[in-house]
């Protein structure tokens, strides 16, 4: 658990690094959408196999580092990073507890809506 943690700080603090023209509202965005994921204790399918929540993120945040450049607001992470397997072109997706599969994108567009409606309500 502390490996995998300590990996998503490294990938988060190279994702920093790269990505200039990222601001720091977008920056905590996307670490919240990261924890969503590692909290979930659901499972997450990539090209058919199945991972837990932490691995998950782990894999997301590493992909974030790797190809993540461009990618300047959540919901550009979302579509370009976090939807689908950029070799098989299959989408994540994600099974919380006793639920079923749904994709990742749509899961993690209704939290960031929730997310910004939160902030921006008054008081």
């Amino acid at each position: 658990m502390r490996r995998a943690c300590l990996a998503v700080l490294l990938a988060a603090a190279s994702v920093a690094a790269l990505a200039a023209d990222r601001s720091a509202g977008e920056h905590a965005k996307i670490d919240w959408l990261l924890r969503q994921i590692r909290e979930s204790k659901a499972t997450f399918i990539r090209n058919g196999s199945e991972y837990e929540s932490g691995a998950a993120a782990t894999y997301i945040a590493k992909k974030l580092a790797v190809k993540g450049a461009d990618v300047v607001t959540a919901r550009d992470f979302i579509a370009r990073i976090a939807t689908r397997s950029e070799t098989t072109r299959k989408p994540y997706e994600i099974r919380p507890p006793g639920a079923a599969a749904t994709p990742l994108g749509p899961w993690l567009t209704q939290r960031l809506d929730r997310y910004e409606k939160e902030r921006k309500a008054p008081g």
